[in-house]
């Protein structure tokens, strides 16, 4: 169902969101279908690239930031400093498996 565990992680948040009364899910679903709806109008439907879980990540933003349960810049401290993460686990995957030492 999830490719990478940061998609378990914005389902995961979604649904306690909404659980516990503070996202509307019909609210955040209409972002969800906005979401989509923008990225087929940007692509070409037969081009690869599309994941559902960015587009979700993206409505759950939007929803969040238009019912100003956060701050813009919450929101860009945390894509910062998950984009450093992104980046630094991939570096380490690049290098391949390490040699146990001694």
């Amino acid at each position: 169902m999830f490719d990478e565990p940061w998609e378990s992680r914005a389902f995961g948040i979604a649904v306690a969101l909404h659980d516990a009364g503070v996202v509307d899910f019909e609210t955040f679903r209409a972002r969800l279908i906005e979401e989509i709806g923008a990225w087929q109008a940007e692509h070409d439907p037969a081009a690869s690239g599309y994941r559902y879980y960015e587009r979700w990540l993206a409505a759950l933003e939007r929803t969040l930031l238009d019912e100003k349960l956060v701050d813009p810049s919450q929101v860009e401290a945390a894509r910062a400093v998950l984009q450093r993460e992104w980046a630094h686990d991939h570096d380490r995957r690049a290098a391949g498996p390490r040699e146990p030492d001694g």
